[in-house]
């Protein structure tokens, strides 16, 4: 067993299950994204790290005894590491995953989340910016705030952690998007392909979520791999159907013709950074 890996996709969870197989009912801050892949109680407690003391940490956290768990955390503060283990020989199963902060958040519990983040867990988690991908997607943005003004980063996919903005453009999240501009998203960032938080929108023809990213500085005309730049997504999407999907695709063409560059662009085959 080794330790936590990222979650890839927070959208292509399934609805938590009791230890019998029966539905459960979603955590109640998270009424708008019922479907997310919650930790789950029998496939968590049995793989967490720190032996008998991790789950009494975890028990403790569960059962909202904030008192109990700040005394266990100043106790042996190795547990704020505390965190779900898989065999990564494998896929990680469904709902087995989490650390200290996602089981605070997706217990809905802000007063807990407070208790850890107070007792000295750091704000990114055991597994990098995990429980921030659910906060965004949690109805109220209250335990979000709270944990990016205690430091989390808004770029966690820097040092392998969750890519925060590819879980909130595909769920569609304006505010949530608006939220990690604010605390200092990374436009500048790309991965290994040259591609980064705009093309990611984009690509999945989240314009509203794009053109918020635009205003706030992502170049629209970077090039990436294969010679595909922001640009050539509004092309190759005309019509969006959606009207204030359309009027940010037609606010986002406005912004990409300025300073007098060709419209429509080169196509990718014939693009280059000059043109």
């Amino acid at each position: 067993m080794a330790p936590i890996r990222a979650a890839a996709t927070l959208l292509l969870g399934l609805t938590i299950l009791s230890s019998q197989g029966c539905a459960m009912a979603s955590p109640p801050c998270f009424s708008r994204k019922p479907d997310l892949n919650f930790p789950r109680a029998e496939r968590v407690r049995p793989n967490l790290t720190h032996g008998e003391a991790g789950r009494r940490l975890y028990d403790a956290l569960v059962a909202g005894d904030r008192a109990g768990v700040a005394a266990q955390l100043r106790a042996d503060p190795r547990l704020a590491n505390l965190q779900v283990r898989y065999d990564t020989r494998g896929d990680r199963p469904a709902g087995q995953d989490g650390d200290l902060l996602t089981f605070a958040v997706t217990a809905c519990d802000e007063a807990m989340l407070a208790t850890l983040l107070d007792a000295g867990v750091p704000a990114d988690g055991a597994a990098p910016g995990l429980a921030l991908s659910f906060a965004l997607l949690a109805d109220a943005p209250t335990m979000a705030e709270l944990l990016l003004r205690s430091g989390a980063s808004p770029d966690p996919q820097k040092r392998g952690g969750v890519n925060l903005m590819r879980e909130v453009a595909a769920a569609g999240q304006l505010g949530a998007t608006m939220m990690l501009v604010r605390h200092g998203l990374d436009q500048q960032w790309v991965d290994r392909f040259g591609r980064g938080h705009l093309e990611t929108a984009l690509d999945m023809d989240r314009f509203q979520v794009a053109d918020v990213l635009a205003a706030a500085g992502a170049p629209l005309w970077r090039m990436s791999q294969g010679n595909h730049m922001p640009v050539h997504n509004l092309v190759e999407t005309p019509d969006p159907g959606d009207p204030a999907e359309a009027a940010a695709h037609a606010r986002l063409i406005e912004r990409a013709r300025r300073g007098g560059r060709p419209w429509p662009p080169p196509p990718p085959g014939q693009a280059t950074p000059d043109n």
